[in-house]
């Protein structure tokens, strides 16, 4: 059985997901294929100089003949979109933003047309939705990644509730174009890692014409994320060894759904000396003369991030909407308890005096007392007890063999 997956960057939490997913089916002996914008790899594992998604821009004569009329360029549902959207984008604040069309036609691509199934992930862009699904007759499995291919135009609840002043029609109207462009479907399951955003997917009332919609979590290498000699690695960065060191990571670290205005917050109001490193593109400020903030800068080096794991007592994790991080299975496979809100597929694995601490209500105030409480009961938490609920829970064999009976099943 071949499986591709599509995603549209082999970069960004959900890029990263699929990657490592597809690392452990090749592992394990599912004949899988990565296909994304930046990197394309196939059947036999080899990387492609692929020109699928290159963009060739019309010549000056092209441009001359269209402008004076000599050839006519028909108006695509594609453009059609683009120019709803460009009119609205002024006033709209969010993360990300979708539009159910694309240039691409996906279901051409060679490797779609090898595959036996097909692994969708985040797709946003490189999506048509009305041509893939009526022309792509092959078992489709999609992982979600967000809310977008259940909802309209942006991939969370709350940039839809931020914006829907301004994109409520629009947001419907693409909403309608995703449920009749998956009436075509025969074959489909939805796969979500977490079981809040499977919830979210099953009672959207989109997704109907999937038939089976399963709970599997993202995986990790638990061989190569674990904790590195943390003494050594203060020493490094002139951080005392008895001292309170938390992690906070995002790829972005000002975005609004990463709590790190909450987070900020909290830090103002602690009354206990702490060290903050901070993992990503960014900066992170406090007013507090107790709080030292370390920033480690963007990494894509695996060998930095994990260091930068083991460096720390702890993991900050204060996400308002989100489904299954990468950040908090890394910081678990390297034995660091997580403190993160009760959010999303957050509470799902937060073990209270195990391998973290779940903070609710989702304030700043509560935040700051988790952080003030761990620093004195730190020591309760045990590595070795927290990388084996990371490998028990998001282990690469355990996450291969519940996506093989999910392809078993609709290839049946």
């Amino acid at each position: 059985m071949r499986v591709v997956h599509i995603n549209t960057s082999a970069s960004g939490g959900a890029g990263i997901a699929a990657r490592r997913l597809v690392q452990a089916q090749l592992k394990n002996g599912v004949l899988a294929a990565f296909l994304s914008r930046s990197l394309t790899i196939d059947f036999d594992g080899d990387e492609w100089n692929d020109p699928f998604f290159e963009y060739t821009k019309p010549s000056f004569t092209d441009k001359l003949a269209r402008k004076i009329g000599l050839i006519k360029v028909p108006v695509t549902a594609l453009d059609t979109a683009t120019k709803q959207f460009n009119k609205l984008e002024k006033n709209l604040h969010y993360e990300s933003a979708s539009l159910p069309h694309s240039r691409y036609r996906l279901e051409e691509h060679p490797l779609v047309q090898q595959a036996d199934v097909i692994h969708l992930h985040w797709v946003g862009q490189i999506l048509d939705y009305p041509s893939f699904f009526e022309n792509c007759n092959k078992p489709i499995v999609w992982t979600l990644h967000d809310m977008n291919p259940f909802m309209g135009l942006f991939h969370y609840k709350q940039d839809f509730v931020d914006n829907q002043a301004y994109a409520k029609a629009l947001d419907e109207q693409f909403i309608d174009i995703k449920k009749k462009a998956y009436a075509a479907i025969t074959k489909g399951a939805i796969v979500s890692p977490s079981k809040w955003l499977l919830q979210e997917a099953q009672n959207s009332g989109v997704l109907g014409s999937f038939d089976i919609f399963r709970t599997i979590p993202n995986c990790i290498d638990t061989m190569v994320f674990t904790p590195k000699n943390k003494q050594k690695l203060r020493a490094k960065l002139g951080i005392e060894t008895n001292a309170n060191v938390f992690l906070f990571s995002a790829n972005a670290l000002a975005v609004p759904r990463k709590g790190a205005s909450l987070l900020t917050e909290a830090l103002n109001n602690l009354d206990v000396e702490v060290t903050i490193l901070t993992q990503g593109k960014g900066v992170l400020e406090t007013g507090n003369p107790k709080v030292k903030i370390i920033p480690l800068g963007h990494s894509n080096e695996v060998a930095t991030i994990i260091e930068n794991y083991s460096i720390a007592d702890a993991f900050l994790l204060p996400s308002l909407e989100d489904n299954l991080p990468n950040t908090m299975l890394e910081a678990m496979a390297c034995g660091l308890p997580v403190i993160g809100f009760a959010t999303g597929g957050i509470k799902e694995h937060i073990l209270e005096n195990r391998n973290g601490k779940l903070v609710t209500p989702t304030t700043a105030a509560q935040l700051a007392i988790a952080i003030e409480r761990f620093c004195v009961s730190k020591a309760i938490y045990v590595k070795k007890t927290i990388c084996g609920y990371a490998s028990d829970t998001f282990g690469e064999r355990k996450t291969v063999a519940a996506y093989n009976e999910v392809y078993r099943r609709i290839t049946n």
